[in-house]
């Protein structure tokens, strides 16, 4: 009797579990090396890859007989000098309703070509499509990007075997890129994810060949840029990839090394609950017709997964 009611419990605590999982709802092969994701204010959802990238198109609503479900799309990109280039796209920022991404030519040679990407606003049934803005000036991988509302991006300067930097570009508008300059520069680390929000420059940062601690700071930024001396907003054992914010002060971050999506509170620091999937890049909840949905990039899988958001979280 004792062994039935174990069971039974066992049993029920497994159901409880997977029901509070995400699940995956649709998985997107062929992102080469995927990367970053970015939902922009018009709902088009895009992600990031090596060669090219990707528009994220939900089902058609309501859904139809002959519609295949979730999808994605390559799009076009330009150049300034009208020829083609092959490009690993990487960090993803929304300003003035444009959509900004880095790429660079060869991420494995850190004197590569390095271009700003923008995608204009575009009417309803619009293909959208790159177009080069400007050449970047750094040595090293660029990573992640964020504006700041102000006319300027930051973007995570990525040095591979050797500390990088955040640097700080000012634009022209959407047209050009003024200056391209280093915000912060590390001494033990490398940044990779970057995101602003309420004044503040999150920077995901992980140690010069593994040795040491990945960690989340926040800088203050002022009017020349951000603050000296960060807050720690998270600090582990293990490789932390991109991240999303989170409403009521949280981090959706992308654990690479662990092979985890977590949910990090904000002001403690503490993993309030993580679920496993291989190899994620990033993670960011994403809305479709008044449904939520976690969208997950896998750099080994080489796709980009839609789950279930069963947490409710919700992007800030």
């Amino acid at each position: 009797m004792r062994l039935a009611a174990a069971l039974l419990a066992l049993s029920a605590f497994a159901t409880a579990q997977a029901a509070t999982t995400p699940r995956t709802i649709a998985a997107l092969p062929g992102i080469a090396a995927a990367e970053n994701a970015l939902q922009a204010s018009d709902g088009r959802i895009y992600a990031s890859s090596n060669g090219a990238l990707y528009r994220i198109v939900p089902p058609a609503s309501p859904h139809a007989a002959d519609d295949p479900g979730w999808s994605r799309t390559a799009l076009a990109a330009s150049f300034l000098d009208a020829r083609p280039h092959p490009c690993y796209y990487l960090g993803l920022a929304e300003a003035n309703r444009t959509v900004f991404a880095l790429c660079t030519e060869n991420s494995l040679d850190i004197a590569a070509p390095k271009h700003l990407m923008a995608i204009d606003p575009v009417a309803a049934g619009t293909a959208p499509a790159l177009r080069e803005v400007g050449a970047l000036q750094s040595i090293g991988l660029p990573n992640g990007l964020a504006s700041d509302g102000q006319g300027h991006l930051y973007y995570a300067n990525t040095g591979l075997l050797y500390p990088g930097s955040v640097h700080k570009l000012t634009l022209a508008g959407t047209s050009a890129v003024v200056s391209d300059v280093p915000a912060i520069q590390f001494l033990l680390e490398n940044p990779n994810g970057l995101k602003i929000a309420g004044g503040q420059l999150y920077v995901g940062t992980d140690p010069v060949l593994l040795l040491g601690a990945t960690r989340v700071l926040r800088y203050p930024l002022g009017a020349n840029g951000p603050a000296p001396v960060p807050a720690v907003v998270s600090s582990a054992l293990g490789f932390y990839d991109d991240f999303s914010l989170l409403a009521g002060n949280g981090l959706l971050v992308a654990e690479f090394l662990l092979g985890q999506v977590q949910d990090v509170d904000e002001a403690s620091g503490r993993v309030l609950q993580s679920f496993a999937i291989g190899q994620p890049t990033s993670a960011t909840v994403v809305t479709d017709d008044g449904s939520s949905y976690l969208l997950v990039t896998q750099r080994g899988a080489n796709q980009a997964v839609v789950m279930t958001n069963p947490w409710n979280l919700k992007a800030r």
